[in-house]
């Protein structure tokens, strides 16, 4: 980055990530019940871009180190977590959120 990439960047960072963080909490409501379809995909988006953005700040090595670890685990993550969520919530059908059909 140049200079002046640099001073942008680290000018808009503070606002992008205060956003980010208010779409997070807006869509991830837990005690709120399911969630709709809509609302997981903002939640997913959300979190998405605060990671893409956490990441592009963090300087190499590290950044290529946690980039290869979260590619290689998502996966797995992902299915620990359902079941832990089902588990927790037996009597909910995550396959079908809220609002879908």
């Amino acid at each position: 980055m140049t200079s002046q990439s640099d001073a942008t960047f680290l000018e808009e960072f503070p606002s992008r990530r205060t956003a980010l963080v208010a779409k997070l909490l807006k869509a991830g409501d837990a005690g709120e019940g399911p969630k709709s379809l809509g609302d997981l995909t903002i939640l997913t988006a959300a979190a998405t871009d605060l990671s893409i953005w956490a990441l592009a700040n963090t300087p190499e090595p590290p950044r290529g180190d946690r980039i290869r670890r979260v590619i290689a685990n998502l996966g797995t993550d992902v299915v620990h977590a359902r079941k832990l969520l089902e588990r927790e919530i037996p009597e909910r059908r995550l396959d079908t959120p809220e609002g879908s059909a």
